[in-house]
């Protein structure tokens, strides 16, 4: 099982990269799609430290912490699936077996931002800011916020060079790339601040059963991704069958 609360410190940025940059290789060599989230995760996991550095939040320190707690619930997962201790109810584990499908990019990067904003986030704010703390955690919470905007404005652009189709329609529908990743990544991060705020507010009991019920509607969002409706799932095949052939070279561009 996934722990839920106390995953594996490492002591430092650095060695959370290099973990990451062994992912990106790993998938490049196997051709498994799960590379994309990685690589997306790697360029983010530096903007948000490089703030962090340069002491851009109200609780550097903390946020030093929370950006490597956080990481390492993604990184326990893929360390666990791949050794096969990893739940199958994890939303990571649905995550993770899909990265060897042929889907579209941005399936599976949706796959991995669910997995991670919406059941590894409220875990990590309540790891670094238990109980009434939480609240102090707030300003900090919601600064990420602008980090992750600005980089999704460019990985966006980079999809759409790798998807024709979705370049398409981005020209051809006014602020279609504000309506994708952007927007999704929005809605997850205030649904788990909420979720974080009643998880830091809860008895232990109480938090067992948050962490259920959050487990449950996280797994029916990679559903939903993966099985949106006829006529979306149209038009996903299309643009599948329309992007750029070449898994690494597709994460190579993601990692930028």
């Amino acid at each position: 099982m996934l722990q839920e609360s106390n995953p594996t410190k490492d002591q430092s940025i650095e060695s959370t990269l290099t973990k990451l940059d062994k992912i990106i290789a790993s998938c490049e060599k196997s051709r498994n799609r799960n590379g994309y989230f990685a690589a997306f995760y790697k360029s983010i996991s530096i903007k948000i430290s490089g703030s962090v550095e340069k002491g851009e939040f109200e609780d550097n320190q903390r946020m030093a912490e929370f950006v490597r707690i956080f990481a390492n619930y993604y990184l326990d997962a893929y360390e666990s699936y791949h050794n096969n201790t990893l739940g199958a109810d994890s939303p990571w584990f649905y995550a993770f077996e899909n990265g060897k499908k042929k889907h579209t990019i941005i399936q599976h990067l949706l796959l991995g931002v669910n997995a991670h904003v919406n059941y590894d986030l409220p875990n990590t704010c309540v790891a670094v800011a238990p109980g009434k703390e939480v609240i102090n955690l707030s300003k900090d919470y919601f600064k990420i916020n602008q980090i992750l905007s600005d980089a999704i404005v460019q990985l966006e652009k980079d999809i759409f060079f790798l998807s024709p189709i979705l370049g398409m329609l981005a020209r051809m529908i006014p602020k279609l790339e504000r309506r994708l990743l952007n927007f999704s990544v929005s809605v997850a991060r205030c649904k788990s601040w909420e979720c974080a705020c009643i998880l830091a507010m809860s008895d232990e009991k109480g938090k067992a059963e948050v962490r259920e019920s959050n487990k449950a509607m996280t797994r029916e969002i990679c559903n939903r991704i993966m099985n949106p409706g006829l006529l979306p799932s149209i038009a996903m095949f299309f643009i599948m069958i329309t992007e750029v052939r070449g898994i690494k070279k597709n994460i190579e561009v993601l990692e930028v």
